[in-house]
């Protein structure tokens, strides 16, 4: 459960938002919609641990985000900020894998466990693998999370799970 507890964020001396509050029980699908500027990204940065915040707490699982190691954090929650390409032209399902990242072996590479959490998640919503450069957009814009318990865009909800 994600709990988002009367947050205030901002940069330097411009609040963006005051004291916001929210509860997303697991396995929930939430839209954050607004007009440009009205503070969707800066909700996300804020959430993720990107930002910090002003006054509020942030929960995951009853975890303080902000207190959890940087590792730990990331199999919470990971942002895909938007862009026009993905970095290196990564297909969508490379960019999926990097969601994996947190569980990798200090040598950081991936196993046949991780190739087959990420197939699973992508057939699971209909995306074939591998996954054609073109196919990027499916994942870009916005923000888009890659870890347990958070959804791969808006198209594919299905989670990669441990």
């Amino acid at each position: 459960m994600l709990v988002i507890d009367a947050i205030t964020v901002g940069y330097e001396d411009f609040p963006v938002l005051d004291a916001v509050s929210l509860m997303v029980k697991a396995g929930e699908v939430v839209a954050i919609v607004g007009p440009n500027g009205a503070g969707k990204s800066t909700l996300l940065k804020a959430v993720s641990g990107v930002l910090p915040l002003r006054a509020g707490s942030v929960r995951i699982s009853g975890q303080e985000v902000f207190r959890l190691p940087e590792a730990d954090r990331a199999r919470y929650i990971a942002v895909v900020p938007q862009a026009r390409s993905l970095p290196g032209a990564f297909s969508v399902y490379q960019t999926v894998l990097l969601g994996r990242t947190p569980y990798l072996g200090w040598l950081g590479r991936a196993g046949q466990t991780d190739l087959e959490h990420v197939s699973r998640a992508l057939l699971a919503n209909g995306q074939p693998c591998p996954v054609r450069a073109g196919d990027q957009h499916a994942i870009r814009g916005g923000a888009a999370a890659c870890a347990p318990g958070a959804g791969v865009g808006t198209k594919y909800t299905r989670f990669i799970a441990r």
